[in-house]
């Protein structure tokens, strides 16, 4: 009797023991469940440093003012803008500094060609979402307008000052958008020779361009 009472108490302690062995050893080993939380905080801290490739698209709305001796006036022209680009961010803590550049086409139909470089610098709103100034130097390859149904062909220098702003979302591993305003201002350019083809003597063009812009980005 006394035997069976001990076999009885040893299976009572021996089988729950067994339980919690093999209940441990199905398990994950403590290494295993690290990694995901690191692959976890990384998702949710992307770093801002690093290449980018850019592409957008937008619409750019243009004034140009014309003035003459014998007068002048004032023409709006609105255009879709097409652009590629580049550029490289260095992230600061919550603060991002970074270089770009672009190349755009404009009126799509007979395109005109811009080309910009310039420097922005912004601060973290979120981990994921960054808000930004821009300033920059925007020339256009074209050299040339149009005002009324005269095209200003010969105009050397058609560039000046770009400055703007916007917000850009990492919104996937690698991958941003953002929404972005620019102000282009050419300045103003008097005719060589007093003759801006064919205009009268001491004609000239003052000319900006509102753009807005929406585009995508993949990070490197």
């Amino acid at each position: 009797m006394r035997a069976k009472l001990l076999g009885a108490a040893l299976a009572a302690l021996l089988i729950p023991a067994a339980m919690m062995v093999s209940w441990a050893g199905e398990l994950p080993k403590q290494g295993k469940i690290a990694a995901p939380v690191a692959s976890a905080s990384a998702q949710d801290n992307p770093s801002w440093t690093g290449f980018h490739l850019d592409g957008s698209v937008g619409y750019g709305f243009t004034r140009t003012e014309f003035e003459a001796i014998s007068g002048g006036g004032t023409l709006d022209k609105q255009n879709v803008l097409v652009s590629a680009g580049m550029g490289y961010d260095l992230q600061l803590s919550n603060i991002v500094l970074g270089v770009m550049a672009d190349v755009t086409a404009s009126h799509i139909d007979d395109p005109r060609w811009q080309w910009f470089a310039g420097v922005r610098g912004g601060v973290l709103l979120t981990p994921r979402t960054l808000a930004y100034g821009l300033v920059g130097y925007t020339e256009d390859i074209d050299g040339k307008l149009a005002f009324q149904s005269v095209e200003v062909t010969n105009i050397k220098d058609l560039a000046g000052l770009t400055v703007g702003g916007g917000l850009e979302h990492q919104f996937a591993q690698g991958w941003s958008a953002k929404a972005e305003y620019r102000y282009v201002s050419f300045g103003r350019e008097h005719a060589p020779d007093g003759v801006i083809d064919g205009l009268v003597d001491g004609s000239s063009i003052d000319s900006g361009e509102h753009q807005v812009r929406l585009g995508l980005s993949k990070r490197f």
